[in-house]
């Protein structure tokens, strides 16, 4: 029995079967799919927050965002330094993102706005960089030729209800970035940009767990010695200073 060619799924990037039928004329390319869905799916996620924009209640309007909520009760309009002088409970890394992002707002919010003015453009700044972060992890899935998987993250309703909740996308971001550089042998970047990860967020430093296991069955010893060193001065570089300052 002829099996229909899988042109329709191909043309969407996602892998064929084992016993597909390959013909000519499938689109190769995946990645203005998986850049178009996440485009389309952060759209969505910016429609969502326009109640809070308009002053509604956060909650049942359900646009809730850490962004503006610690922006308007932070002070954050203010120099101050994230751990040094302004208290925060997020990771260091996403401090360092959180005082540049607070940077670019200063220098676009024009002298003696009101605060709600500052706070918009704050989350507008936010969310553009957001964004590109979630670009650059699509981006990474499809070097690692997984369109199936970039089509997934793209497609993810983890970014429609909670992609602007907080700066989570730094983190995988950066683990993205960590598993391209492991999949092309480059087992100490790698493991810098996943200790970078965990100085954002703390999961990240899971992954070096199946790390391990892998290099310990596969006897690749100086490989997951390299991704393991580079994962923990990594991590110390972004926090050593900060601990020694506050």
């Amino acid at each position: 029995m002829k099996l229909p060619k899988p042109s329709l799924a191909r043309f969407f990037g996602g892998p064929p079967g084992a016993h597909a039928l390959l013909g000519r004329h499938e689109w190769p390319l995946a990645a203005p799919f998986a850049f178009g869905m996440l485009t389309l799916n952060w759209v969505v996620l910016m429609l969502r927050q326009v109640p809070c924009m308009r002053g509604e209640n956060r909650y049942t309007s359900m646009c809730y965002t850490d962004l503006v909520a610690l922006f308007q009760t932070r002070d954050w309009a203010n120099d101050s330094v994230s751990f040094i002088s302004n208290q925060l409970e997020y990771p260091v890394l996403t401090g360092v993102l959180i005082d540049a992002l607070r940077k670019v707002q200063q220098w676009l919010t024009p002298v003696g706005a009101q605060d709600a003015a500052a706070s918009d453009i704050f989350f507008g700044v936010n969310a553009v960089v957001l964004f590109a972060l979630l670009l650059v992890m699509v981006g990474a899935h499809l070097r690692l030729s997984r369109p199936g998987d970039a089509m997934l993250i793209a497609c993810s309703p983890a970014i429609l209800t909670a992609g602007l909740i907080n700066w989570d996308a730094l983190a995988m971001a950066l683990v993205a970035l960590g598993l391209l550089a492991w999949a092309r042998r480059h087992p100490l970047l790698a493991g810098a940009l996943i200790g970078l990860g965990a100085a954002a967020k703390l999961y990240p430093l899971l992954l070096l767990v199946p790390l391990v296991v892998l290099c310990l069955r596969a006897n690749r010893l100086n490989e997951c010695a390299l991704a393991v060193g580079g994962a923990i001065l990594a991590w110390l570089a972004v926090n050593a200073p900060v601990y020694f300052l506050n």
